[in-house]
C-alpha cells in the first residue's frame, strides 16, 4: 500500500492512476473468490459455523469496496497532503454509520445488523473518497460492473455449492 502511496507523490499523470484503480478493482473482484474457499471449509469442515456463511459473504463485499479505498483513495490523500480532509471525511463517515448501525441494530437485533453496518461503512467512505478526488472517482462502467458482480457474488455465495460459485 505505501508504494502506491510514493507512486502517486512522484506520478501525477491522472492516466496512469486512473489505470491502477480500474486494475485493483478487478483485482480485488477476484479477491473474493477466497469466500468460496472459506465458504467450502465450512460446509465440509467446520460445520458448526454454517449460519455465518451469508454474514461473510457481506462481509467479503464490505472487503472488497475497502481494499478500492484504501490502495487508492487514501493513497492519494497522502500523496496531495490531504491528511486532514481524510481524517475529516473519516470521522464523518464513523458519525454516519454510527446513526446508521443503531438504527439497524434497533429494527434488527442479530449479528447481520453488524455486517451491514460494515458494508454500509465502506460504502459511504468510498463515496466520500471520490468525491474529494473527482477526476479519479469511479467509472460508470466500474460502477455498473460492481453493481452486477457484487449482489451476483451474494447470491451465489447464498445459494449455490462454494465450488460452482467459485467457478462462476
Amino acid at each position: 500500500m505505501r508504494k502506491f502511496s510514493n507512486y502517486f507523490c512522484n506520478n501525477r499523470n491522472s492516466n496512469d492512476i486512473i489505470n491502477i484503480r480500474k486494475l485493483i478493482v478487478i483485482f480485488a473482484s477476484f479477491i473474493i473468490v477466497i469466500a468460496f474457499c472459506c465458504k467450502f471449509l465450512v460446509d465440509f469442515i467446520i460445520t458448526k459455523y454454517l449460519g455465518s456463511i451469508s454474514i461473510m459473504f457481506l462481509l467479503f463485499v464490505s472487503q472488497l469496496l475497502c481494499i478500492i479505498n484504501t490502495c487508492i483513495y487514501v493513497n492519494l490523500y497522502k500523496a496531495e497532503k490531504k491528511q486532514s480532509m481524510y481524517m475529516k471525511r473519516l470521522i464523518m463517515t464513523l458519525i454516519i454509520t454510527l446513526v446508521i448501525n443503531v438504527i439497524i441494530t434497533y429494527i434488527n437485533k442479530s449479528i447481520y445488523a453488524y455486517a451491514i453496518g460494515t458494508l454500509i461503512f465502506s460504502i459511504i467512505w468510498l463515496l466520500f473518497s471520490c468525491l474529494d478526488f473527482e477526476k479519479y472517482k469511479l467509472s460508470k462502467q466500474e460502477i455498473i460492473y460492481m453493481l452486477i458482480i457484487l449482489p451476483a457474488f451474494l447470491i451465489l455465495g447464498n445459494s449455490v455449492p462454494s465450488y460452482w460459485g467459485a467457478i462462476i
